[in-house]
């Protein structure tokens, strides 16, 4: 695992090259972790912009957050602290197609609040695929 420092100067990045290995024990190992210290969610950014279905982690033990990393086949971003007495920060996700197909794996290990957070995303992406639809019907009519 090597970090090196990312554009933005208060994070470093740390990259993960294995492939994604979710299943088995890794699985429920990521839906404990989860479960505990993640999140999943629609993140809309305004403007016109699609929403982007996400699963984040962040914690101050890099070990646990590289594990999850490379499960999932992202990288590490470590993020410096803010001020005196503080530890850095360690944080992965994932976004889009490949982040909706994680949490449906996830989704049956997982408590019903969290399960519930995962519906949304996929109601999300539902709604995103439908007004897609609606949109190429659209063109094609007026075409």
């Amino acid at each position: 695992t090597t970090y090196h420092q990312s554009a933005k100067p208060r994070r470093e990045h740390c990259v993960s090259t294995d492939e994604n290995s979710l299943e088995g024990n890794d699985l429920h190992w990521l839906a404990g972790l989860l479960e505990g210290e993640g999140s999943f969610f629609v993140s809309t950014s305004g403007g016109k912009r699609a929403p982007a279905i996400r699963i984040s982690l962040q914690m101050v033990d890099r070990e646990p957050v590289e594990k999850a990393a490379k499960l999932m086949g992202r990288e590490v971003k470590k993020y410096r602290p803010y001020g005196k007495n503080r530890s850095p920060t360690y944080t992965t996700g994932m976004y889009g197609s490949n982040a909706l197909e994680t949490m449906k794996k996830l989704r049956p290990l997982l408590s019903p609040r969290r399960q519930k957070q995962i519906d949304r995303c996929i109601e999300a992406e539902n709604d995103r695929t439908e007004t897609r639809i609606q949109k190429r019907i659209a063109r094609k009519r007026r075409v």
